[in-house]
């Protein structure tokens, strides 16, 4: 049996972050616009190690030989513009 790579992609990464700052804003906390922007990244990245977590719970769960030792490696990606032109032929 061959082993195969699963891909799990959660998206819309820049609306988490976006979210948590209206979160940070609406506790009417008084934070400057460099700190209310570091703290809006900080505590989207808690909320996507939750999401991790879970997974690998959930990949460890899944008996194969290597289900032990497996890690959800990732990378966060936010808006990716693409030309049309890498599209095209010409």
């Amino acid at each position: 049996m061959e082993s195969v790579p699963v891909v799990i992609v959660f998206t819309k990464y820049d609306k988490l972050v976006r979210t948590k700052r209206a979160e940070l804003q609406e506790d009417g906390g008084s934070l400057s616009e460099d700190a209310l922007h570091e703290k809006s990244k900080e505590e989207a990245q808690e909320a996507l190690n939750v999401c991790i977590r879970s997974l690998e719970r959930t990949l460890r769960g899944i008996e194969t030989p290597k289900s032990q030792t497996l890690r959800a490696h990732h990378v966060n990606v936010s808006r990716i513009n693409l030309s049309h032109r890498l599209f095209d032929p010409c």
